[in-house]
């Protein structure tokens, strides 16, 4: 029996066998891992860029609505800042 591991469900060759399964299997969840967290980290700078987007568009339309249009003048009536 030369080659032959007397207990195969011991032997050195599956556990080898096994152990590059199991790397193998977390490989690809540290993967899945790092994919989502991308995803996540750029939804997240869409979200705060959307948000600074809406606030911008929010205070110019406070300015705006803080205008008054008399003839060919322009007065700022209430200024926020």
């Amino acid at each position: 029996m030369i080659g032959r591991e007397k207990d195969p469900s011991n032997s050195e060759v599956r556990r080898l066998i096994q152990d590059s399964i199991e790397q193998d299997r977390r490989r690809a969840e540290a993967a899945k891992a790092r994919e989502m967290l991308h995803r996540l980290q750029n939804q997240s700078q869409q979200d705060h860029e959307e948000e600074r987007v809406s606030d911008d568009e929010e205070h110019f339309r406070e300015r705006r609505d803080s205008i008054v249009v008399s003839g060919q003048n322009m007065v700022i009536v209430n200024e926020k800042l």
